[in-house]
């Protein structure tokens, strides 16, 4: 024991004592002489010397950690006071410990490290129960797809193992290639270096077969295997890493109900559900029956007499997914997996691939102007899709792909990028994805015309290299360290790769399509044929493009993932979870961040967007309304799109369609047709509009740079949005849904304020009666893809339009700098202000200027408007008690009784039994 374990013992003492939180205890311990004389005299006991100086120093430093955990407020969803003082130590001598310092020596950024560090003690301090405590808690971390979730619950495992958890077991998946790669990688960054080490407090014991879906012993007998769970001297901890089938999970049943009689008291169980969306939510639970995976996972946890198991009641069930949706539209209640204890969005690493950095922010985020899309995505002719996608109909046209020109370039672009790979690291592995269809006939037919292409490779190259010399420069001007930087503006170190010179690549490129393999990944093969990753191959086997479905789609990471050619057929039926699963180019691309690349669909495209659309909403929704509250006392509202269903219809259960409610939002235009008929209504009706209200202008006015209008009657408003010409592609102003959300809370709307922002460009611009002027808005606008400088733009994209101090605009005496939006709103209710009506004049002759001692990239350039542009944004009132349309919620109503208790869901009558 050092001092931070004798601090934390103490403060857990009082804490189960007296239900104060961790960090109002610690400041009582710092206050307290007779506290610290305790601790002071308790300490040579226990063979810790300690003096008042060094215990001092430790009570800060434990109380700096946990009030970085509570700094993370926003994103932490969960019964007030179930949280611990158990902080990571980074001391080698516990399980954490070691596991850090594994994690310190693969390269990664000190930035990085303290994120994974902070992650961790978020879900030890603010999950996980002292295992004296024996709780049934289930909880749910939401991250993003190939984000890293592994290295997060790897780090909840050391942990746990440290707190005296002694039974581990984690569900991964359906695949067995996922599971097998998910247990290598805790033997290898967990349990392996723990071994290593000498006289450790506990021991690891695997229980399940590193190659095989059953149990690792050869005897059924738990308690011939299990004999040290028990043993204070040197306790046992059993961990597993199993599939997610019905057989396995009864077989892991039978294997713990015979765990000694003696010991399954003493049992503190923790089981991990990674991908947690797929297999896990009940398929049944419409029809009211329980489907087989979801009945052998809650037979683990939840207490059933007919079908006892050691673990049940003694387990804390922790899910992991990047698709939340049919997890928390599914069931809810005592018998179920609902997370009514816990919620938790992960923060991603800022060298992290995901769908911000491809596909773009929505327009409502806020201070996120510099990051801008990286250039990585092909959209496809179709030409392309008609000859690689299948046709659909009864009866199904026979299947005849052919390589066409996109799928041409994305090989030609995979050979390229695999010899650029080996310029700078020889060894490396380098994927190629082609994903058109889940048949597996369609998989061996795309084999067929894949392998005839490659085969030919070497005299395309021969006979067309000026072909190829043109994909690579015109690629490597598309996507350069310039923009990069814009995508990833925090990336640290190590530093992005920059591109081989050609003549180096060109030398490697012959022996590189020479050892090109082509896979195929389904439910069918298992053979060499099949996508494998090992340590141990040679680098002529490290070249692989996989053709496959689903296989491919969940959780396997694909190493070197450097070309991916996804054109699959979706219609407003499919999910959106099953449609970001797929998304296998999201990941970490060290040492090649510059070379992959997506060919995809224009559909697929926006559908992505609108992916990022719902994330952000639902994480907004949550910080605004789930403050104070755990997921038992308010479930979380998703955002329906009209492009795709939301989650799979089967595990939809007890929903209701809930009003989409705009409290706490505040929109904003940042996309517009350049049309002169069309900008020129939004000018005449926002000239018009403020004629109307001189009257109501304030002043004298605040400063030269903004114009405002107090309690202006919510009439006008309506008028002004249901004239207004928004870009018709917007996700975030339904016109109908607002103005239906403004009508229905008319007691709450019945005053605006509006707002004229002024810039600092040349020209002014007179509004009102004439004496009122503001000056025009300088904004560049994003380049968009494949855009020909000198002809005018179709559509004009700003990226973003509204600064966070702008919420406050018209109050700008309350705004500091570092506020958080939600500390804003709650400014803007304690002082009861009016919605506003923000109103941005932009200056048709905006010139890009890049920020000084930057470079310029080629993402923005000027305006190059027809016509002034009129922007806005809508300001709404904070949230609490107003009525709107449209998203989807599961239904709580009588299902939890209070905050730690919980009733049985009255639409699953059916026992586990």
């Amino acid at each position: 024991m050092n001092i931070i374990e004798l601090i934390r013992s103490r403060v857990e003492a009082i804490r189960s004592s007296t239900g104060q939180t961790p960090i109002e205890i610690v400041n009582q311990i710092i206050q307290s002489t007779d506290e610290k004389g305790q601790l002071i005299t308790t300490g040579p006991f226990l063979g810790i010397e300690i003096n008042e100086p060094l215990l001092s120093r430790a009570l800060i430093t434990y109380r700096t950690e946990l009030q970085r955990v509570v700094a993370m407020e926003d994103g932490i969803f969960r019964h007030r006071g179930i949280e611990n003082g158990y902080t990571l130590s980074e001391n080698e001598d516990t399980c954490w410990g070691t596991y850090y310092n594994r994690l310190i020596h693969q390269d990664r950024n000190r930035e990085d490290l303290r994120r994974i560090i902070d992650e961790c003690n978020v879900l030890v301090q603010q999950f996980l129960p002292q295992p004296a405590q024996n709780a049934d808690r289930r909880g749910l971390v939401i991250g993003q797809v190939q984000s890293g979730k592994t290295t997060i619950f790897n780090g909840v495992i050391s942990a746990a193992a440290d707190m005296g958890f002694n039974l581990i077991i984690v569900l991964s998946g359906t695949l067995e290639s996922l599971r097998t790669q998910t247990q290598k990688r805790i033997m290898k960054d967990v349990t392996t270096p723990w071994a290593a080490k000498s006289n450790t407090p506990f021991y690891f014991t695997w229980i399940s077969h590193p190659d095989d879906p059953g149990l690792a012993t050869a005897s059924r007998q738990a308690s011939h295997v299990l004999t040290d769970l028990s043993n204070q001297g040197r306790r046992q901890v059993a961990i597993g890493v199993f599939l997610k089938n019905a057989s396995v999970l009864t077989n892991l049943r039978g294997f713990l109900n015979t765990i000694s009689r003696a010991d399954q008291p003493n049992i503190r169980a923790l089981v991990i559900d990674d991908e947690a969306d797929q297999a896990t939510p009940n398929a049944g639970v419409n029809r009211h029956t329980i489907t087989a995976i979801n009945r052998g996972i809650k037979l683990l946890i939840i207490p059933t007499p007919q079908n006892s198991c050691p673990t049940q009641g003694r387990a804390s069930y922790l899910g992991f997914t990047a698709t939340p949706f049919a997890n928390l539209l599914n069931e809810a209640g005592d018998e179920t997996l609902y997370p009514k204890d816990f919620l938790y969005f992960l923060r991603s690493s800022e060298r992290y691939f995901g769908p911000w950095q491809l596909f773009g922010n929505p327009d409502e985020v806020e201070g996120e102007e510099t990051i801008i899309p990286l250039d990585l995505i092909r959209i496809l002719s179709d030409e392309d899709i008609d000859a690689t996608v299948p046709q659909t109909g009864r009866p199904r046209p026979t299947y005849r792909p052919a390589v066409t020109p996109g799928l041409r370039k994305a090989i030609r672009w995979y050979s390229i990028a695999a010899s650029a790979r080996r310029v700078t690291d020889p060894e490396s592995w380098s994927t190629m994805l082609i994903h058109t269809s889940s048949k597996t006939s369609d998989h061996q037919a795309l084999f067929g015309v894949v392998s005839t292409f490659c085969n030919d490779l070497l005299f395309d190259w021969s006979e067309n290299r000026q072909e190829w010399r043109t994909l690579w420069d015109e690629e490597t001007q598309r996507v350069s360290l310039g923009n990069f930087s814009e995508a990833f503006p925090r990336y640290g170190v190590p530093a992005p790769v920059e591109y081989p010179e050609w003549n180096q690549l060109e030398e490697l490129m012959e022996q590189v399509i020479r050892d090109i393999r082509i896979k195929i990944d389904n439910s069918l093969f298992g053979g060499p044929e099949r996508l494998r990753y090992s340590d141990e191959a040679p680098s002529s086997d490290k070249l692989q493009i996989a053709i496959g479905g689903n296989t491919l789609s969940r959780g396997l990471t694909l190493e070197g993932l450097v070309s991916s050619y996804f054109a699959r057929r979706f219609t407003p039926q499919s999910a959106y979870d099953t449609l970001l699963q797929m998304g296998r180019w999201f990941g970490f691309r060290q040492g090649y961040e510059l070379l992959s690349r997506l060919w995809t669909t224009e559909y697929l495209r926006n559908a992505f967007r609108d992916l990022v659309i719902m994330e952000v909403n639902l994480r907004k929704s949550m910080q605004l309304y789930l403050q104070g509250l755990s997921p038992a006392r308010k479930a979380p509202v998703i955002t329906r799109m009209p492009t795709m269903a939301i989650t799979r219809k089967s595990v939809m259960g007890n929903t209701a369609i809930v009003e989409a409610d705009y409290s706490g939002a505040a929109p904003q235009t940042i996309s517009f047709v350049n049309e002169q008929e069309w900008l020129q209504n939004n000018l005449a009706i926002t000239l018009e509009l403020l004629q109307h209200i001189e009257q109501y202008i304030v002043t004298p006015l605040p400063d030269q740079r903004r114009l405002i209008y107090n309690d202006v009657p919510v009439s006008l408003i309506i008028e002004f949005i249901r004239n207004f010409n928004f870009w018709p592609m917007t996700n975030t102003f339904n016109k109908r849904h607002m103005l239906d959300f403004i009508e229905r809370n008319d007691n709450l709307y019945k005053y605006w304020s509006i707002v004229v922002m002024g810039g600092t460009g040349t020209r002014t611009r007179t509004f009102g009666a004439g004496e009122y002027t503001v000056k025009m808005i300088n904004r560049s606008r994003i380049k968009g893809p494949d855009e020909i400088i000198s002809r005018l733009p179709i559509d004009i994209n700003l990226k973003s339009l509204r600064a966070t101090r702008d919420l406050l605009s018209d109050r700008s005496d309350l705004f500091t700098e570092g506020l958080k939006e939600t500390e804003i709103w709650g400014i803007r209710r304690a002082n009861q202000l009016n919605p506003i009506l923000i109103i941005y004049p932009i200056d048709r002759n905006s010139i890009y200027n890049p920020p000084p001692n930057t470079a310029s990239t080629n993402y923005r350039v000027d305006l190059n408007a027809v016509e002034d542009i009129i922007g806005i944004s809508l300001v709404m009132n904070p949230p609490g008690g107003q009525q709107g349309a449209i998203g989807v919620s599961l239904n709580l109503e009588d299902v939890y009784t209070n905050d730690e208790e919980a009733d049985s869901n009255p639409d699953l009558p059916d026992p586990l039994s």
